[in-house]
């Protein structure tokens, strides 16, 4: 019987023709949260710090949410338009990863049921980048008015001498903070205890508009310093998305780093059913989005690896060696609706439904869910070593 679904949903031309993709935001609104169109669940921040600490860190607090896999495409350098006017951004893919050695097939009693679920998106509508910059320098203390610099905004001395906080102008309006002086006066072996410097992030971040109640918190301690990471988590499940805050003896905040954002609820995305989610990332220009491998312990997309090859060669017909090709032939058994995170070509990050799906090896994956309608497959030329001027 033929895949209705895959009919009806993707076996239309993937090249933009009436697409309702738009790449969009990130925002708090001065601090504070503004649901535009759908329900603010919380705010959020850059995937990590951008303060260098020594190496090494013993981990006394882990997060426990199950973080939310994350979408084969890598972050390109490519422009893209946003439009926040569009009911439901969509996925904006630019380029393959590595390919995976793997061929999926449905098996005959996978689910096939299509329907439609909710996504998420970041928003920064109404944000005013000098109003962040100033409420950050109340909090983490830098003296100084804000200045407006080609990248954003900055208060303090960026010479290194003293404090100063940064906020730059991109889709995820990205800070950080950095004390010179802090830094230099922590001392190796006096960093707080863990429980402490978790108290002392859960208060700052409450003063930023954090709701420290949806996050999970993971406490690093390096030799000088302790780190505090504060995971967002979104439907019980941790996202790519964090703040961090890095303390020296006798709490004093070192460095600390970020993005002002809200998430907010985008529902009504159309999916297609499990079976033909699986059968259309064979086909060519969906292999962009194909499965990306779960770690089935935590959860979290794994590395994609080169197989080592294995064996001796074979000899085929009169002599001649054949060549030998490594691959795994997966049956997909299994299927849950979920979420998986993909960044986009401007850095931004969507949340999106997609399949969690399991092999008959127990392997684990996830795989886009959403129709054609929200995906726009972006044309651009292949990087060479010796590009040809135009």
């Amino acid at each position: 019987m033929p895949d209705e679904g895959l009919a009806a949903s993707d076996g239309r031309s993937p090249r933009p023709k009436r697409r309702r993709f738009v790449l969009i935001g990130v925002a708090v609104l001065a601090l504070v949260l503004v649901a535009v169109g759908g329900v603010v669940v919380g705010r959020a921040t850059a995937p990590g710090p951008t303060i260098v600490v020594a190496p090494g860190p013993v981990v006394e607090v882990s997060p426990v949410a199950t973080p939310i896999p994350e979408g084969p495409l890598p972050v390109a350098s490519v422009a893209a338009t946003s439009s926040p006017a569009a009911p439901r951004p969509g996925l904006v893919a630019t380029a393959a990863p590595e390919p995976w050695p793997a061929i999926f097939t449905p098996s005959n009693d996978l689910s096939n049921t299509p329907g439609t679920a909710s996504g998420y998106r970041l928003t920064r509508a109404g944000l005013d980048g000098a109003a962040l910059a100033a409420s950050l320098a109340e909090v983490f203390g830098p003296a100084g008015e804000v200045s407006q610099t080609e990248a954003g905004w900055v208060v303090g001395d960026l010479d290194g001498a003293a404090a100063s906080v940064v906020v730059t102008d991109d889709p995820l309006l990205t800070w950080t903070f950095v004390d010179p002086v802090a830094t230099a006066a922590a001392k190796a072996g006096a960093a707080i205890p863990q429980d402490q410097a978790q108290e002392l992030a859960s208060a700052l971040l409450s003063r930023l508009g954090v709701d420290v109640a949806d996050v999970d918190w993971q406490v690093d301690r390096f030799s000088d310093v302790t780190a505090v990471t504060a995971w967002q988590v979104v439907s019980g499940a941790r996202t790519a998305l964090s703040w961090t805050v890095v303390f020296g003896d006798q709490g004093a905040v070192v460095s600390a780093s970020g993005f002002a954002a809200g998430i907010e609820e985008v529902p009504g995305y159309p999916v297609v059913g499990a079976a033909t989610a699986v059968r259309r990332a064979a086909l060519p220009t969906w292999a962009v989005l194909g499965p990306s491998p779960i770690d089935a312990r935590a959860g979290d997309a794994v590395a994609i690896a080169t197989p080592t090859p294995t064996g001796t060669a074979s000899v085929g017909t009169e002599g001649r060696p054949t060549l030998s090709v490594e691959m795994s032939d997966i049956l997909v058994t299994e299927a849950e609706l979920g979420l998986a995170q993909f960044r986009q070509p401007d850095g931004n990050l969507l949340i999106l439904p997609a399949y969690l799906l399991t092999g008959d090896d127990g392997s684990r994956w996830s795989l886009i869910a959403v129709t054609g309608d929200d995906v726009r497959f972006v044309d651009r030329p292949y990087p060479t070593a010796d590009p040809v001027a135009p």
